[in-house]
C-alpha cells in the first residue's frame, strides 16, 4: 500500500504546524505506523532543528533531493539514503537555508513555462522525490512553510490530504481562509485527488469565551464541508519548551495532556 502523504499547512505563521507534524509523526509511530517526516520550510527548518539537527551542518538535506528531482530522477535513490535522518521511531528529510534556492528555482521554471522532453514539472518536483520512497511508509507529513510559494504548491500537488492548524483566535481565520481557497486552486490545476483532511485547533484555552466562539464559528462556517478534529490541542509552555529537547512530546513527555491531545487526532487521522 502507498502512503497517505499529509501536508500541515497555512497561510499564517506561528499556528503550531510544526509542532503538528512532528506530533501527530510520533503519534501515527505509537500506533506501529511507518512514518516519513519531511521538512518543507526554506526560512527556518524549525522541523529538524526541533528534532535535534543542525540544519547548516548537514550535507545532504531537501534541496539536494528537489536539485535532483529536477535534474537527475533516476539517482534519488542514491540521494535519499544520503539524506535520510532516523529519529524515534520515524524518518526525517531534513531542511536548511539551502531550500530557498530551490525554491527560487522552481519560481522561476514555472513563471518560463518551458519543460523540456523527461523533465519533472516544477510544480512536481517534491511529488518525484516522494514517489521514489513512498512504498516504504505508511504516513507521509510534509511540514510547510507559511508562504504560498512553490514549495506550498509543491506539498499540496503531492499530498493526498491536508491538514490545517489554526490558532483558536479571530486573527488566524484569515489564513484558513487563504489555504482553503489555495487548495481550491491546485485541486483544479495540479492534484484532483487532494482532499482537506481536518482543520485543527491549536493554542486552545477552553476557560475562555474566545476560543469557544472561535471554535462555534469554525464549525458553523466549515464544518458541513470540512472535518474539526474532535480534540483541541491546548496552549501549553510545554509546546513552547519542546525544542528544547530536539524530541517530539511523546518523548518528552509522554503523559502531558497535550501529548494526549495529539495522540487522539492520530487516532482520528488513522481511522480516516
Amino acid at each position: 500500500m502507498c502512503a497517505q502523504i499529509i501536508a500541515i499547512c497555512n497561510a499564517k505563521g506561528g499556528v503550531g504546524k510544526t509542532t503538528t507534524s512532528i506530533n501527530l509523526g510520533a503519534g501515527l509511530a505509537e500506533l506501529g505506523y511507518r512514518v516519513l517526516l519531511i521538512d518543507n520550510d526554506p526560512q527556518k527548518a524549525n522541523l529538524t532543528m526541533a528534532l535535534g539537527h543542525t540544519g547548516s551542518s548537514l550535507r545532504y538535506t531537501m534541496a539536494n533531493l528537489l536539485f535532483t528531482a529536477l535534474d537527475y530522477p533516476e539517482e534519488l535513490p542514491d540521494y535519499i539514503q544520503k539524506t535520510l535522518l532516523h529519529t524515534e521511531k520515524m524518518d526525517l528529510l531534513p531542511a536548511n537555508k539551502k531550500l530557498t534556492g530551490i525554491c527560487t528555482r522552481l519560481s522561476v521554471e514555472q513563471a518560463g513555462g518551458v519543460t523540456e522532453d523527461g523533465d519533472t514539472r516544477p510544480e512536481f518536483a517534491l511529488r518525484t522525490v516522494i514517489d521514489a520512497v513512498s512504498d516504504k511508509y505508511d504516513y507521509i507529513i510534509i511540514d510547510s512553510g507559511p508562504k504560498l510559494d512553490m514549495l506550498m504548491t509543491n506539498a499540496l500537488a503531492a499530498a493526498t490530504q491536508v491538514i490545517v492548524p489554526v490558532q483558536a483566535h479571530y486573527l488566524a481565520m484569515e489564513g484558513l481562509t487563504d489555504i482553503l481557497e489555495t487548495v481550491t486552486f491546485i485541486r483544479q490545476r495540479y492534484n484532483p485527488e487532494l482532499t482537506i483532511g481536518g482543520i485543527l485547533l491549536t493554542m486552545y484555552q477552553s476557560q475562555t469565551n474566545l476560543c469557544r466562539s472561535v471554535e462555534q464559528q469554525i464549525s458553523e462556517q466549515y464544518g458541513a464541508d470540512v472535518h474539526l478534529f474532535h480534540t483541541p490541542i491546548g496552549a501549553s509552555i510545554k509546546v513552547a519548551e519542546n525544542p528544547l529537547f530536539g524530541a517530539s512530546l511523546f518523548s518528552a513527555f509522554p503523559t502531558h495532556s497535550t501529548t494526549l491531545a495529539y495522540a487522539e487526532m492520530a487516532k482520528e487521522v488513522a481511522n480516516g
